[in-house]
């Protein structure tokens, strides 16, 4: 009797994602936010109704995406590429941690940069749950322990942990001492020593203090250096060459560029930099590597504040607030990244753009996920609408236990995997289909267990 097969749940390592890529920007005016989707070039946006926090920043790794709602809020809302204005999930990463970046792992393991702790938090993005921590005391200043973590950058098969390394004894939290990247093996969720010379367990020390942005440009690591806000001529860019083991090197400071460097983004060899100046007017400048010459201001911009810039697709991508005097200047500017000519802008987003991410389609992700073997190798078609067909990347000589769940850990059905010559299906519920959502798959070897999203649509 030919049973109704149903579905047995996984998007092998990734959740579902549009067909195409696009941005999603979150938006601002400080005391309320929100979230605009933009499709790649596009001179619009679609703002969106899901409401966010009025200090945040957005990621997106594997389809997900990833709002993280800092200070105050101490939380992270998780939602897919198919859907921004439906979370999964809102988890909690303790009361005052103020969360900065998240990184994926695998599909049960994320990195949390916390700024108030010294611990990198560990947790299962898709549960919320809390399963350990890392301690990077040990590359904090000694005047409070605390190293300041922000941003997360892959780096092979090792995570790049960035630490401003600041006073808080002071008003201002001025620099400690230089900042530095905590090199992290993922694998074991220990420090690296990035220098075994010294006797001590070292991270890759910058010359230069308070790192608050960066860029890879394809070949290199690119940092920018505020150093001390209330100065204006001690920060800069800072080049790594991490594959050539050379020393950071410092091409070009704050004292040339005219003003603090805010961010950086980068185009082949051409580094995008923000500047604001000692009456905070803020401009956008290229630094060009081959023959380091600063050009220019770019013209367009409204020359108020400039929280964030990105390329995509060699499009310069600008968020830009606007000015007291002129808030209608706020929104997104657009530049063709190889001759530096607007393309368009300001874009509105709703509430002005603070912060944004590229959503990729399914299956290309920035980089690899550091992931141990998979069990699973093939699931097929996600979403699905009647039947998931699975198999296994060789086979096992132990049986595979299947259950399929719920996101609140509700079991649905599970089955037993004993023959791999081919596809499986499994049976909802009193043989109903399932509604459309998402679920959770729990695939058991022994010693192993391994988790898999997969969307039902119909």
């Amino acid at each position: 009797m030919r049973a109704i097969l149903f579905l047995i749940l996984l998007v092998l390592i990734t959740p579902p994602a549009s067909s195409q890529e696009f941005l999603v920007w979150v938006t601002s005016d400080f005391s309320s936010g929100g979230m605009a989707r933009q499709d790649a070039g596009a001179c619009e946006t679609t703002v969106l109704s899901l409401p966010v926090s009025g200090d945040a920043v957005v990621r997106s790794q594997d389809g997900y995406i990833f709002v993280i709602n800092r200070l105050g809020y101490d939380n992270i809302t998780v939602l897919t590429a198919n859907d921004l204005e439906t979370p999964l999930i809102q988890f909690s990463t303790g009361n005052r941690s103020n969360p900065q970046d998240i990184l994926l792992i695998d599909h049960h393991k994320a990195y949390v940069t916390l700024f108030e702790m010294s611990g990198l938090l560990i947790v299962d993005p898709l549960t919320g749950e809390h399963l350990g921590s890392i301690d990077l005391s040990s590359v904090a200043d000694s005047s409070d322990g605390i190293p300041e973590m922000t941003d997360l950058i892959r780096w092979g098969d090792k995570v790049l942990v960035v630490c401003q390394r600041l006073d808080r004894n002071t008003a201002m939290m001025d620099p400690a001492g230089p900042g530095c990247m905590a090199i992290i093996d993922p694998a074991t969720d220990t420090i690296v020593d990035a220098d075994p010379s010294t006797g001590a367990l070292d991270p890759i020390w910058l010359p230069l203090e308070n790192p608050t942005s960066w860029a890879w440009n394809g070949s290199c690591l690119l940092v920018g250096c505020t150093a001390n806000w209330s100065s204006y001529t001690d920060g800069g860019l800072v080049l790594l060459d991490l594959a050539g083991g050379e020393e950071p090197e410092v091409l070009v400071t704050e004292d040339e560029l005219g003003g603090n460097l805010t961010h950086v983004a980068a185009f082949e060899d051409r580094v995008f930099l923000i500047i604001s100046d000692e009456t905070w007017v803020n401009s956008i400048r290229a630094f060009d590597l081959p023959t380091a010459t600063i050009s220019e201001p770019f013209p367009g911009s409204s020359g108020g504040y400039l929280p964030y810039a990105l390329v995509h697709d060699s499009i310069f991508y600008v968020a830009d607030q606007g000015t007291w005097e002129n808030p209608e200047l706020a929104g997104l500017l657009l530049f063709d990244a190889t001759v530096d000519t607007l393309i368009c802008g300001p874009v509105a987003t709703g509430l002005p753009p603070t912060n944004g991410a590229v959503v990729a389609p399914l299956g290309a992700d920035q980089g690899p996920v550091l992931a141990e073997e998979r069990i699973l190798y093939m699931v097929w078609p996600n979403p699905a609408a009647d039947v998931v067909h699975v198999r296994p990347i060789s086979p096992r000589e132990s049986s595979l236990f299947m259950e399929l769940s719920d996101l609140a850990g509700r079991k649905i059905s599970s089955a037993l995997l004993s023959e791999f010559g081919g596809s499986l299906g499994l049976i909802g519920p009193q043989g109903k289909p399932l509604a459309s959502g998402v679920y959770l798959l729990k695939v058991r070897e022994t010693g192993r267990v391994e988790t898999h999203v997969v969307v039902v649509n119909r």
